[in-house]
């Protein structure tokens, strides 16, 4: 995601006179508690040299998810969130590259318990958005084993009958469902990927609508609609440039949309644009029926955690931080890793970031999760 990300700025365009924020409903998918747990489990010697132990990691989210189940056992905490006769995604991040993406040692960990709890390896899938980023991490490749399938999301690979409309436009490209495209090539194939000699391509990246067309809807990737029926989510813990923290919200949301650049903006400031165009919307589309009732656990890889320019790896600010979290409430593990990154910011002297999280004040809102510190129960344990 994040080669697009980088010209999201340039391609998209939200409608300044349509920018009217829906008005939040409360979400049928979540029974929020008065009080949400977050496990945060650190282990000093897990990272060196930004390089994950695999052992360590391993007995890292092995115990976070234990504590966070309330499990005695590997196998029972898992068998107490997936059912054998699943279908498991595990969503990633990898816009980090070999450095920064979601750790292979902790996903690795993931499969093996799911594999404990009786789900098999045929019914696992991992995936993110991008193949070329997917590729750059090492999910695929010819030495690039995790024990499970990867799949990244394939061009127009959209479900038409799962959408999202909002009130801001943005211009569409090459990929997206309705991208239209006057190349000879296209019209001979209205459901598939340009070739990659198509100049339409441009060059390999995507191509703006030759039309400029704009569209108010987003498509969810059939990957999340149709293959998967629950899904472990597993960000980074780094910022967004436009999105406060590339959490779990954002790790479920953006990547697995297409037409989401129009979700990207930011309001300059003494500027009269509208307003951060992730709030609300990451927190509506969360709550939509396709992603927030499937996805039954988070668990965030904090080995290496960032605090700026991400989600693409910035090594001048990455810091080793040995921890792995895991919570069932997205928002409140998104509330405390953006409150440790604003801390760090604060000690490098750049400028905060949680304005351009409010979408996680939305989602409490609607009940998805505690965005209130004081309302999360942060229990810190050693492997």
């Amino acid at each position: 995601m994040s080669g697009v990300a980088a010209a999201s700025l340039l391609l998209a365009i939200a409608s300044t006179a349509a920018e009217v924020p829906k008005p939040l409903v409360p979400s049928p998918a979540t029974d929020l508690p008065a009080r949400s747990l977050v496990v945060a489990v650190r282990d000093d010697a897990a990272v060196a040299g930004l390089r994950p132990d695999a052992g360590r990691v391993r007995a890292m989210v092995n115990r976070a998810v234990t504590a966070v189940t309330g499990q005695s056992d590997v196998a029972s905490a898992w068998r107490s969130l997936v059912k054998p006769t699943d279908v498991v995604g595990i969503k990633i991040a990898a816009a980090g590259g070999p450095i920064g993406a979601t750790r292979k040692p902790v996903v690795a960990a993931i499969i093996d318990g799911l594999i404990a709890a009786g789900v098999p390896r045929s019914q696992i899938v991992v995936w993110d958005r991008d193949e070329d980023e997917l590729r750059a991490a090492g999910y695929l490749g010819p030495h690039a084993s995790i024990g499970a399938a990867v799949r990244p999301i394939a061009p127009r690979s959209f479900d038409r009958s799962v959408a999202f409309t909002a009130a801001v436009l943005g211009k569409l490209i090459w990929g997206d469902l309705d991208f239209v495209s006057s190349s000879p090539l296209a019209s001979t194939l209205p459901n598939a990927p340009l070739p990659p000699g198509d100049p339409f391509r441009n060059g390999g990246r995507p191509a703006v609508a030759d039309d400029g067309r704009m569209s108010d809807v987003s498509y969810f990737a059939t990957i999340l609609t149709r293959d998967v029926t629950k899904i472990i989510n597993v960000p980074t813990m780094t910022d967004s440039v436009f999105a406060g923290v590339a959490g779990c919200l954002y790790n479920m949301t953006l990547p697995n949309l297409d037409n989401w650049r129009r979700f990207t903006f930011l309001k300059s400031p003494g500027s009269t644009a509208p307003r951060n165009t992730s709030d609300p919307y990451l927190a509506e589309i969360y709550s939509d029926p396709a992603i927030a009732p499937r996805v039954v656990l988070n668990v965030m890889d904090g080995l290496v955690a960032q605090i700026a320019g991400g989600p693409e790896f910035q090594p001048n600010y990455c810091r080793p931080h040995a921890t792995i979290y895991a919570s069932r409430d997205p928002v409140a593990l998104d509330a405390v890793a953006l409150r440790t990154i604003e801390q760090w910011r604060e000690l490098a002297h750049l400028p905060p970031v949680t304005e351009a999280a409010g979408y996680l004040w939305s989602a409490e809102q609607i009940k998805l999760g505690h965005a209130t510190l004081d309302k999360i129960d942060i229990r810190k344990l050693t492997p």
